[in-house]
């Protein structure tokens, strides 16, 4: 049983009920009566200030009963007669919102057919009022359609939520036997062609895109819920000077180069001294273009420029009152470059550490060798010695008997030496060190010659006991001469 009591006259109700249902209405009069076959709908006028509306179910456990209500207005001849109740307020404010949308669609030549909200916000869908168009290519009239199309749009947010624009548009045929354009799409004037987003997004993209990187403006126009990736913002910058509006100068401006590939191609752009902002942007550094954008700005007063003598012959043929300087980054540079040497020359004394030489690669090559071949217990380090000096004499071309006469060893051990290889004499480490002896030589050439450096430069090829070994005659050597 479900009961509903009503203490407001003046009002109307639909009630829609089952056949099986018992319906009592007290307090009201019932207009209406329609019995189809398992609905049964009453229309239903209250005219006392407390009615009672008792539906009550015969058969079925679970039933459903929907009230229409709907407002009864008063009729008055003050302006403020139809604003009698919020409820009122709050329908005529949002029928007036609604008329605003459909007014200002309706100036873009939009007709909109349906409004609706989803979880990703707002969807507008409408289709074009205009009947027929002109071909783009020959300019005649056309009013065949060719076919229709759903377009996309992006549109500014609304109640903080993105809202998107769906157009039906039509394709047109063109009826010029002789024009080469088959079909052509409808203009509009919301968009632009091939345009996935509306003017006013574009410009609210342009305008994020010059002021801040690409990447901020992605991010600050994700908060305006416009979407739009890093280098669709970077396209749109690149834009500058097609789509942009007149600039106006603060009267001190900078010409320099700007890579474009670096190594490759240069461009030239002018910036504003105060604002820092990018006023032009040209493709070449030595255009006719740069002289007649200078002298479609008169009001320049200086120019901050590079020792550029294409830019200075530009500058002074332009704009011949204005005042050339150079800039900072250049001016610093030229100082360092001629001045330092001069004042590097006053200021030396005999008591200022002046650089010491390096070893060359032989010469470091040599003393690191001799270093490795010394390493080891006494007995080793003699046969070492003795194996490289009759190897050095053999290499002279001394025989076997004079050999063993300058050196006073024993023919049968000069011959033992001759024979065996260098591999089987050394020791452990010693193997290792001269395996990365030329390395080790070429790094201490190239001006690293302290064991703390070399231990970074080797990456791990080499212990730094074994490293300190190798280069302890050379940093010995070294020392003297950096007193």
């Amino acid at each position: 049983r479900i009961e509903k009591k009503i203490n407001d006259k003046n009002k109307s109700l639909w009630i829609i009920v089952h056949n099986n249902f018992k319906t009592n209405v007290s307090g009201a009069k019932v207009l209406t009566k329609f019995r189809g076959k398992n609905i049964c709908v009453l229309w239903v006028y209250i005219t006392n200030n407390q009615s009672n509306i008792s539906i009550e179910s015969c058969r079925c456990r679970c039933f459903f009963v929907s009230l229409f209500v709907r407002k009864r207005r008063k009729t008055s001849a003050t302006p403020t007669g139809d604003k009698d109740t919020k409820e009122f307020e709050y329908g005529n404010f949002f029928r007036q919102l609604k008329s605003s949308i459909v007014k200002k669609c309706t100036s873009f030549g939009i007709k909109l057919t349906d409004m609706r909200e989803s979880s990703d916000g707002f969807i507008l869908y409408g289709h074009t009022t205009i009947h027929a168009s002109q071909c783009p290519h020959c300019g005649q009239s056309s009013r065949s359609v060719h076919d229709y199309r759903y377009r996309k749009l992006q549109c500014t947010e609304f109640l903080s939520r993105p809202v998107r624009l769906i157009l039906r548009i039509r394709h047109f045929r063109c009826v010029n036997p002789e024009c080469s354009c088959r079909t052509f799409p409808e203009p509009l004037k919301v968009a632009g062609s091939y345009s996935r987003m509306t003017h006013d997004v574009e410009a609210r993209v342009l305008y994020e895109s010059l002021n801040q990187s690409a990447r901020l403006a992605s991010e600050s126009l994700s908060r305006q819920h416009i979407r739009i990736s890093k280098s669709a913002c970077t396209l749109k910058a690149k834009s500058l000077g097609k789509v942009n509006l007149e600039i106006r100068t603060s009267g001190y401006v900078a010409i320099d180069d700007l890579a474009y590939r670096k190594g490759r191609r240069y461009m030239c752009a002018i910036t504003d001294h105060y604002t820092r902002k990018p006023l032009a942007l040209f493709d070449s550094r030595y255009g006719v273009e740069i002289a007649e954008w200078f002298r479609s700005h008169p009001e320049i007063r200086l120019v901050s420029r590079d020792g550029s003598m294409s830019y200075e012959a530009i500058v002074t043929e332009a704009l011949p009152q204005a005042c050339q300087v150079s800039d900072r980054f250049h001016l610093m540079k030229n100082l360092r470059e001629t001045m330092v040497e001069e004042i590097r020359k006053h200021l030396g004394k005999p008591g200022v550490r002046q650089p010491y030489p390096y070893p060359t690669q032989e010469e470091a090559y040599r003393y690191i060798s001799e270093a490795i071949f010394s390493m080891g217990e006494a007995p080793h380090r003699k046969k070492v010695r003795d194996y490289f000096t009759v190897r050095r004499m053999q290499d002279e071309g001394m025989t076997l008997q004079q050999i063993s006469e300058s050196t006073g060893m024993p023919s049968t051990k000069v011959r033992r030496l001759q024979h065996t290889p260098m591999n089987k004499l050394l020791n452990k480490d010693q193997k290792v060190c001269i395996r990365h002896a030329r390395m080790l030589a070429q790094t201490v050439s190239g001006g690293c010659i302290t064991p703390k450096s070399l231990v970074g430069k080797m990456e791990g090829k080499l212990k730094s006991n074994l490293i300190c070994r190798c280069v302890r005659e050379l940093n010995r050597k070294y020392k003297e001469l950096r007193r």
